[in-house]
């Protein structure tokens, strides 16, 4: 999990290079805590980077398998 992405160290650079570093770093959730308005910023920037190509898709799916045995659906 990361930090919150809008916390003053990224919320003044570009968040959406965070989220797709993030991401493309095995990170499995984005934390979105000090201004929770900004969580569909970086919903947008994670879906713009998956059509564009710039998210690694095996990562994405080692990231889904850990999510999903930590939360299992019955």
């Amino acid at each position: 999990m990361t930090d919150d992405l809008v916390m003053g160290a990224n919320y003044q650079r570009n968040v959406c290079t965070a989220v797709v570093e993030a991401l493309n770093a095995g990170v499995d959730l984005l934390l979105v805590a000090f201004d929770g308005a900004q969580f569909y910023r970086i919903l947008t920037c994670a879906a713009a980077a998956s059509a564009e190509g710039r998210l690694d898709a095996a990562i994405l799916g080692d990231s889904e398998m850990r999510l999903k045995g930590a939360f299992p659906v019955d």
